[in-house]
C-alpha cells in the first residue's frame, strides 16, 4: 500500500505538465486560481509520513522530469513563464504553479528564495513526519 502511494504521488508530480495550464499575462490571479495544484504528502493512515518511503531524490527527478516537459511544452510561447513548487509543511502538501513573471515576481505575500534546482523542496518533502500538523508549544 505504502509503495503505491508513493508512486502515485511521483506521478501526481509527472502529470502537472500535461495540465490545461492557462497563459494569461494581463491577469495573473486568474492564471494563479487555475495553475495552482496541490498534491498531498503520502503518509499512513496513522497521519504519519516517515515510514511511506518517501525518497527526496525520487520527488526531485520527477520535479526535474516535469519542469523539462513543461519547458519544452511552453518554449514558443510569447510570455515570460515561471514554473515553481513549494513544500506546504502546514498543509502537508507540494504545491505547484505556472505563472507569467519573472522567478522574483512570483505572487508570494512572505520571502522566498528562487532557485533552479528543486532539492531544497523534495529534501523538504522527505522531511516532513506529520503532514498537515505542526506543532505549536
Amino acid at each position: 500500500m505504502r509503495g503505491r502511494e508513493v508512486s502515485g504521488f511521483l506521478a501526481e508530480i509527472s502529470s502537472f505538465a500535461a495540465v490545461d495550464l492557462l497563459v494569461a499575462p494581463e491577469d495573473r490571479e486568474r492564471e494563479m486560481e487555475r495553475n495552482t495544484f496541490w498534491i498531498p504528502i503520502p503518509c499512513d493512515e496513522d497521519g504519519h509520513a516517515d515510514d511511506t518511503g518517501i525518497d527526496a531524490e525520487d520527488v526531485r527527478a520527477a520535479l526535474t522530469e516535469m519542469a523539462a516537459v513543461l519547458r519544452q511544452r511552453f518554449a514558443s510561447a510569447r510570455s515570460l513563464l515561471t514554473g515553481y513548487a513549494w513544500c506546504d509543511e502546514q498543509a502537508g502538501q507540494l504545491r505547484m504553479s505556472m505563472c507569467s513573471a519573472a522567478p522574483d515576481a512570483l505572487p508570494f505575500g512572505g520571502p522566498y528564495r528562487p532557485d533552479t534546482d528543486p532539492t531544497a523542496v523534495s529534501a523538504a518533502i522527505a522531511a516532513v513526519s506529520h503532514p498537515g500538523l505542526i506543532s505549536w508549544c
